[in-house]
């Protein structure tokens, strides 16, 4: 029994690979495929533009609200109407954006998959990449939160497909990178971009920096 259900779990770990890394060769071209990334891509815009609407308001997952108004915007009205059903106001062009680009990233990942990565799994990579830059163009803030979420989610790729030494060396080289960044961030102002009191890296932006540098949190 115990031999059968190692079986079990090596076909489950195996399932998981293929779905990772069995990727084509060549563009997929077949219709059927462009339509199922099309649709994937719509999704993975709907998603990037819900968190990056109420992450920096809540920093949870509750209904999106009017940035005009502050009123709860239904769940239908948010997905199929433009508007706020309490004072009309329009939602911003980068909604929109955000949903074009969502479906022409879905489409070029299915044209010219990567080379270790499936589709499929490459699509929750995308979703966090477009919160992460749509808020920090936003907002100029990289929230705690998305910064664990992709932590752990970068930790379960790099189990599956690179083992636990190399993932660690890996996330001990980005570490290293985002410090030097914050270090360099505080002797160097570029003030025809980031006015001083808003430079890279500001107090509050970055909950690893807060950390470091509010004693009260020691």
């Amino acid at each position: 029994m115990l031999f059968g259900s190692y079986l079990k779990n090596q076909e489950f770990i195996t399932n998981i690979m293929e779905l990772l890394t069995l990727t084509p060769s060549i563009p997929n071209t077949n219709p059927l495929s462009l339509l199922l990334a099309i649709l994937a891509g719509v999704m993975a815009g709907i998603l990037i533009n819900y968190f990056a609407d109420v992450l920096p308001v809540s920093r949870r997952l509750t209904r999106p609200t009017c940035p005009k108004c502050r009123q709860l915007i239904p769940l239908k009205n948010y997905l199929f109407n433009y508007r706020c059903p309490s004072c009309g106001n329009k939602k911003s062009a980068r909604s929109l954006m955000v949903l074009i680009l969502s479906i022409l990233s879905s489409i070029l990942l299915r044209l010219f998959p990567f080379a270790t990565l499936g589709f499929w799994a490459s699509l929750p990579l995308l979703v966090f990449l477009g919160v992460i830059l749509v808020i920090d163009v936003e907002h100029r803030l990289v929230l705690i939160e998305t910064s664990l979420f992709g932590m752990a989610l970068c930790l379960v790729y790099g189990l599956l497909l690179r083992g636990l030494g190399k993932t660690l060396l890996g996330a001990l080289a980005g570490f290293a990178v985002m410090l030097l960044f914050y270090l360099l961030g505080n002797f160097i102002q570029i003030p025809l971009i980031f006015p001083r009191e808003d430079h890279l890296f500001k107090p509050g932006s970055m909950g690893c920096k807060h950390l470091i540098s509010d004693p009260s949190h020691r």
